[in-house]
């Protein structure tokens, strides 16, 4: 009888849609803007492109339990419809160990991106931030305000040698925090990646002219905040930030913090 109410059940159980996950994974890939707050697993890491390891020095609320690394990855690409990204250039991708207790599993997470032919490297976790804020802290703001490309910017000597001047206050605010691995060397580099690089509009400059909210807040505001606390400021980006908010005020109706 058991057998014919089982064979009952399975006739008109209605039909199953896509695979089954018969185990919660062990690895969840959460982008900024889109992590799902039901995700299981042993590691999540956060993709850094506007800096979710600037915005907080604790875990976010919801991923407490688990073991988080820092992703930063170097590449250009923009969501341009739904359900399409158009990949420009470079692929590459960083971790920092941000809470991650077992280090088996943070080697795995990079043997597994390596294995599947994205290059991945492991990089201490404070000097990861702040070199990927030395990018994105100049470009993402003076697109916008100068509404162009990054290769307008560097092509022009005026801007050009803005650009690398608030490349140098990121590099000023690392180096006030203890990260010493920054210098002009490294300024260099990033000038230098961006002369090759294809034209490129970054996402703050795509929110921008999209008119959604740009987030002011995790690239300039809080890097601000924290090279404030320690007694160092940054003007210029200061200014940029000021400006970045004014320019949204006119397409936004609701005050942003």
């Amino acid at each position: 009888r058991a057998d014919r109410a089982v064979k009952s059940r399975r006739e008109h159980a209605p039909a199953e849609e896509g695979p089954r996950i018969q185990h919660a994974p062990r690895v969840a890939h959460g982008g900024k803007k889109s992590v799902k707050r039901d995700v299981a697993a042993d590691v999540l890491f956060a993709k850094t492109v506007a800096g979710i390891v600037h915005a907080r020095l604790r875990p976010p609320r919801g991923y407490i339990h688990m073991q988080l690394a820092a992703g930063l990855a170097f590449i250009c690409s923009a969501k341009t419809e739904p359900g399409r990204v158009n990949h420009q250039c470079y692929g590459q991708i960083n971790f920092g160990n941000f809470s991650c207790r077992d280090e088996h599993l943070f080697q795995q997470l990079l043997d597994d991106f390596n294995a599947a032919g994205v290059e991945a490297g492991a990089v201490d976790y404070q000097e990861a931030r702040w070199k990927k804020a030395v990018w994105n802290m100049p470009f993402n703001g003076m697109t916008v305000a100068l509404n162009t490309q990054t290769d307008l910017l560097l092509k022009q000597p005026a801007t050009r040698r803005l650009i690398r001047d608030l490349m140098m206050e990121v590099v000023g605010a690392a180096r006030h925090l203890g990260v010493d691995a920054l210098d002009d060397t490294f300024v260099d580099k990033m000038i230098e990646m961006t002369d090759n690089m294809t034209p490129y509009s970054p996402s703050m400059k795509l929110d921008y002219d999209f008119h959604r909210q740009m987030e002011i807040h995790y690239i300039y505001s809080r890097p601000i905040e924290i090279a404030c606390e320690a007694g160092y400021r940054m003007p210029k980006l200061e200014m940029l930030e000021a400006e970045l908010r004014f320019l949204q005020a006119t397409y936004l109706s609701e005050p942003q913090s």
